[in-house]
């Protein structure tokens, strides 16, 4: 941002606090130490009660503290999240924020699929499809030809706010990536699949 100073604007970056201006204590050093003067910001986190242009000795001292504090307290609970998720996985409860298509998150309890019987169904017409020897892209033209809505399109229909990175027209349609996908997913067969 830029403030105006005497008729003339000078460059200043603003922070709630330093934690939110970075979790690597390392570059978060650098910045205020080195890059910042260099380039003439004035950086300024307002909680912490520090500014560049009025730095004392004890904030050279305090401030890389703080940093470290930060960067540990940003692992810490990024260790945290991931233990609990795999405990989640270990149990059997999905955690992920879409369910697989074919599936609906259970409305009581989040962490449980339950079946949604038209999704289920293509499903169901996929594996039978491919059993009677259809190659995928047959099946994604077929599917396509039918009107039948994509994974993504019918998880739209449905009110959820569901963004994917292989949208590349107006309208998803089936592909053969998409139905292999499904073919190859575990969950189909009741597994579900823990990383490791």
């Amino acid at each position: 941002r830029l403030v105006n100073s005497q008729n003339f604007f000078s460059p200043y970056l603003t922070q709630e606090d330093l934690s939110r201006f970075g979790r690597d204590y390392i570059e978060c050093g650098k910045y205020i130490e080195k890059i910042f003067p260099q380039l003439g910001i004035r950086f300024i986190a307002l909680n912490d009660g520090f500014d560049t242009k009025s730095s004392s000795s004890t904030d050279s001292i305090v401030i890389p503290f703080k940093n470290l504090i930060n960067d540990s307290y940003s692992r810490d609970i990024s260790v945290k999240i991931r233990s609990h998720l795999e405990v989640k996985k270990r149990k059997g409860q999905f955690v992920g924020a879409f369910a697989a298509y074919g599936y609906l998150k259970s409305p009581d309890d989040k962490n449980q699929l339950v079946v949604d019987d038209y999704a289920a169904e293509v499903v169901r017409d996929i594996f039978r499809w491919k059993l009677e020897g259809m190659s995928q892209q047959e099946i994604a033209d077929r599917l396509n030809a039918d009107g039948v809505l994509s994974p993504s399109e019918y998880k739209r229909s449905l009110g959820m706010k569901y963004i994917s990175g292989f949208k590349s027209n107006p309208q998803a349609k089936w592909s053969a990536v998409a139905v292999g996908r499904i073919l190859k997913n575990p969950l189909y067969i009741g597994v579900m699949a823990v990383s490791y």
